[in-house]
């Protein structure tokens, strides 16, 4: 929850720079299901794989609760017994997920959850106990590989990868005070983030074999923010230029060369969530003062279409907008995310193509 919470908050700031043009998006075909968890008073889908199964998290007004959506519709809800708050956050292609609760000792905790309900606990090496310390897990492949970030007794963000067999290694490139927001492709290369003294953001990919190689995807001096990698081993994310108050999404390519784009025109910063395998980033997007979020699609041809769930409120309605957020993209292109109504609730949505 930190750490979308800061995300956030960043976004609320970049967006009120923006200039007064909007130029509307062509729509992109796809069906939306929408669904709540029964008696919740918001639900919000995260994780999503290629079969369209989805994970989140739900509120019955009192305490939060994770659950399993199949794509058969039937919805599991699950707690964890040594704490509360499970977010899941990813989900690989045998249904197990990987997130984070916060525990009765006061620190965060990884889990992993496979389909027959059975719980696995994520402690990295070195995570904290107290300050709200310990350990998040993001996001998890089909090897059952690990990725996330840990905080030490003493506030500090640190990567972590952690193999099928339970071994752990941290994820700190030369230079990093902290490092966040590792997520996984299918080869076991993960990307992160990481602050360096001078309180900039740059980009990070570790290899399979554990060789880092870090970059800045607008160039040195800007603020970016990596937030997936394909199967191919594409990046995606997002950077934003001081010298022009303008933000830009990016895709960065195996070879290191790195393509910027705008959804709408120059100053609308996308913000990506993830990057399917066939190149095809996916993300979302506020149109100036329209205060409607939409989700985008921008095409490995260059070519952005932009998606809006047809129950999403037209309007503001809290603070935090209103409109369609999704939350994470399967390599074939299913989409989970959630929407906000005219009452200013959150519900959650599994997007499929046609």
């Amino acid at each position: 929850m930190r750490l979308l919470t800061a995300l956030r908050g960043i976004s609320g700031r970049i967006v009120a720079l923006l200039s007064s043009l909007v130029i509307s998006l062509p729509a992109f075909a796809g069906t939306f299901i929408n669904f709540d968890v029964p008696g919740a008073v918001y639900t919000i889908a995260y994780g999503i794989n290629n079969s369209g199964d989805a994970a989140g998290y739900w509120s019955d007004g009192t305490a939060a609760h994770g659950f399993l959506r199949r794509v058969d519709g039937t919805i599991t809800s699950f707690d964890i017994s040594r704490g509360t708050q499970p977010s899941p956050m990813a989900m690989n292609n045998s249904g197990t997920i990987a997130g984070y609760y916060f525990g009765t000792d006061n620190a965060y905790h990884g889990f992993l959850r496979n389909l027959s309900g059975g719980l696995t606990t994520i402690n990295a090496p070195g995570a904290g106990w107290k300050n709200f310390g310990g350990t998040y897990a993001l996001s998890i492949n089909d090897a059952g590989q690990v990725a996330g970030f840990y905080v030490d007794n003493g506030g500090t963000e640190h990567g972590f990868f952690r193999d099928a067999s339970g071994n752990y290694s941290t994820c700190d490139p030369p230079g990093s005070v902290n490092t966040l927001g590792l997520m996984l492709n299918q080869a076991g290369e993960l990307v992160g983030n990481y602050y360096t003294a001078d309180t900039l953001i740059h980009g990070f990919l570790r290899d399979a074999a554990g060789n880092i190689t870090v970059f800045d995807a607008g160039g040195a001096g800007l603020y970016a923010w990596t937030v997936a990698i394909n199967a191919s081993g594409q990046i995606s994310g997002y950077y934003y230029d001081h010298s022009s108050n303008g933000g830009h999404g990016f895709l960065r390519n195996p070879d290191g060369s790195v393509t910027s784009f705008d959804v709408q025109v120059p100053g609308y910063t996308p913000f990506p969530i993830g990057v399917q395998d066939n190149g095809d980033v996916i993300g979302s997007y506020q149109p100036y003062n329209l205060q409607v979020w939409r989700g985008f699609r921008y095409s490995a041809a260059g070519v952005a279409t932009s998606f809006r769930d047809p129950d999403a409120a037209p309007w503001a309605v809290n603070h935090h907008g209103a409109g369609t957020f999704p939350h994470s993209v399967s390599g074939n292109g299913n989409i989970a995310g959630d929407y906000i109504d005219r009452q200013g609730v959150d519900h959650g949505f599994v997007w499929k193509p046609n």
